[in-house]
C-alpha cells in the first residue's frame, strides 16, 4: 500500500532553498576550481589512478554484474551503476582539510576523476542500457 502524503512547501520556503542550494553547489565549484589553481604537479599520478580505477571502473563493473546476476535491469541498474561510477566529490576535500590529509591527491583525484566521467559515462550506458 504506497500512501500519498505529500505537504507543499510555502513559496518563499521553497525559493529560500532552491536559492541555498544553488549557493552551495557555486561555493563548492568555487573552491575546487580554487584547490585544483594550487595544483603544480602529478607527482601521485600513480595513486590516483589506482583509485579511480578501482572507485570508477571495477566497483560499477562488478556491482552491474551482480545486479544482472540477481535479476535487477533497467533503469534502476543503470541508475545504480552510474551512482557508483561517480568520481570523487566536494566532501573528499572537506575530509582531506578536516582530518589535515594530502590535499594535493585529493585534488587531483576529483580532477582526473571528473576528466575520466567523460569516458565512462559511455561505456556503463552501453554495457547497461535499458533500451
Amino acid at each position: 500500500m504506497q500512501s500519498d502524503r505529500s505537504w507543499p512547501l510555502p513559496a518563499p520556503i521553497e525559493d529560500l532553498l532552491t536559492t541555498g542550494a544553488w549557493a552551495v553547489i557555486s561555493l563548492s565549484l568555487i573552491t575546487i576550481g580554487m584547490q585544483l589553481s594550487k595544483l603544480n604537479s602529478l607527482h601521485n599520478l600513480k595513486q590516483v589512478l589506482s583509485c579511480l580505477s578501482i572507485k570508477m571502473l571495477l566497483i560499477p563493473l562488478v556491482f552491474g554484474a551482480g545486479l544482472t546476476f540477481v535479476g535487477i535491469t533497467g533503469a534502476p541498474r543503470l541508475s545504480l551503476v552510474l551512482q557508483m561510477a561517480m568520481p570523487p566529490a566536494f566532501g573528499t576535500t572537506l575530509l582531506a582539510e578536516v582530518f589535515n590529509l594530502d590535499r594535493e591527491l585529493t585534488v587531483t583525484a576529483i580532477g582526473i576523476g571528473c576528466v575520466t566521467l567523460l569516458f565512462t559515462i559511455p561505456i556503463w550506458m552501453l554495457l547497461f542500457s535499458f533500451s
